[in-house]
C-alpha cells in the first residue's frame, strides 16, 4: 500500500484525469471493472497517445489492430467518446460496431463512465437523461450518436 503522504492531492489527480488520456482510460477501466487488476502494457501508452491526438484534432485517421482482450474497446469506443464529450459536450461522435448487441454494451459502458463520480467531478458535461435510449446518448449541450 502506498504511503498516503506520497499520494497526489485530489485536485492534482482530477487535473491529471482531465488532461491525460491514459490516466482517464485507467480510471474508466476501474469504474467498469471494479476489483479487477489492470495490467498496463507499453503498447497501451502508444494507443492512448494516438487517441489523445485524435481527441485534440491532430490525427484525423487512425487504425488500431490488436487481438481481442487488449483494451481496444474500452480505449476507443468507451473512454474516448466520454473524454471528448467531457472537453466538448457539443461534439458529435459516431461509434460503429459489427453488431447491435456490442454497440449497446459499449454505449452502456460509456454512459456508466459519464455518470461515475470521478467523471462528474472532473467534467461539467452531463447526459441529458440517465435513461435515454442507448442508440443516441445526448448531453445537455449536444449528442453522442451510436
Amino acid at each position: 500500500m502506498p504511503d498516503p503522504s506520497t499520494r497526489p492531492a485530489p485536485s492534482v489527480l482530477d487535473s491529471l484525469l482531465r488532461t491525460d488520456f491514459a490516466s482517464f482510460v485507467r480510471a474508466s477501466f476501474y469504474e467498469l471493472a471494479p476489483g479487477l487488476e489492470l495490467k498496463w502494457a507499453p503498447y497501451l501508452d502508444v494507443v492512448c497517445d494516438r487517441l489523445a491526438a485524435v481527441a485534440a484534432g491532430d490525427c484525423r485517421r487512425l487504425i488500431i489492430t490488436l487481438p481481442p482482450r487488449h483494451m481496444k474497446s474500452i480505449c476507443v469506443s468507451v473512454a474516448l467518446p466520454a473524454y471528448v464529450l467531457g472537453h466538448n459536450p457539443r461534439s458529435q461522435i459516431m461509434a460503429v460496431s459489427y453488431g447491435q448487441e456490442l454497440a449497446n454494451s459499449l454505449a452502456q459502458d460509456t454512459r456508466t463512465v459519464m455518470q461515475s463520480p470521478f467523471y462528474q467531478r472532473i467534467f461539467d458535461t452531463r447526459l441529458a437523461s440517465p435513461r435515454q435510449a442507448l442508440k443516441l446518448l445526448k448531453t445537455t449541450e449536444g449528442e453522442l450518436a451510436n
